[in-house]
């Protein structure tokens, strides 16, 4: 198990540094979404242990996924982009190795499911694009001329970079998967 945990967990830590690598540490602490502090630490922990078998791995993994989705909803309804991205692209990151805990434990289906909703939350970042803001200007000659402009320097997320990195990776783990619902090779007749 220590070995699958390791890999695990670097892969995690690999898709993008919104996760710190101190998150394996018992200091551990998301200032953001603070109720996924527990189960990440927990996650951690856990996965060091080489007791640890493969259903109590997903089902630590799936914790704090869980745990992101409900800081997620949060901030929506707070209206607080970034801590809305921040918090899905902490689930994409744990829906990633929800994923390929899955696939280990030769669950394809689930790896599959886990592995798709970590691309749909890390391509929503993806395409994320602030708002354009209308600024209306006076000369007192010609009131209300108008202008469209990007409220974000960059016009894309800031954690845009991230998103691709995990995006790419899952759709990596998905192509590894193979077809869902392929059906097995017919025997060849042997002679």
């Amino acid at each position: 198990m220590k070995g699958l945990g390791l890999a695990l967990g670097i892969g995690l830590i690999a898709v993008g540094p919104a996760l710190p690598t101190a998150a394996a540490e018992a200091g551990f602490s998301d200032t953001i979404c603070t109720q996924a502090t527990k189960p990440v630490r927990e996650y951690f922990d856990k996965t060091k242990d080489q007791t640890t078998t493969l259903d109590e791995a997903v089902a630590l993994a799936q914790k704090a996924v869980d745990a992101y989705d409900l800081c997620a909803a949060e901030n929506a309804t707070n209206n607080t982009v970034d801590d809305l991205q921040y918090a899905h692209l902490s689930a994409a990151r744990f829906e990633y190795v929800v994923g390929g805990w899955q696939h280990l434990a030769g669950n394809e289906g689930l790896a599959r499911a886990a592995l798709d909703r970590s691309v749909k939350l890390a391509q929503d970042i993806v395409d994320w694009r602030p708002p354009s803001q209308i600024a209306y200007g006076s000369n007192d000659v010609n009131i209300g001329q108008g202008s469209i402009h990007n409220t974000s320097a960059a016009g894309v997320s800031k954690f845009h970079e991230d998103a691709l990195k995990v995006r790419d990776a899952a759709l990596k783990s998905i192509a590894l998967l193979g077809q869902p619902g392929a059906p097995a090779p017919a025997p060849t007749a042997t002679k």
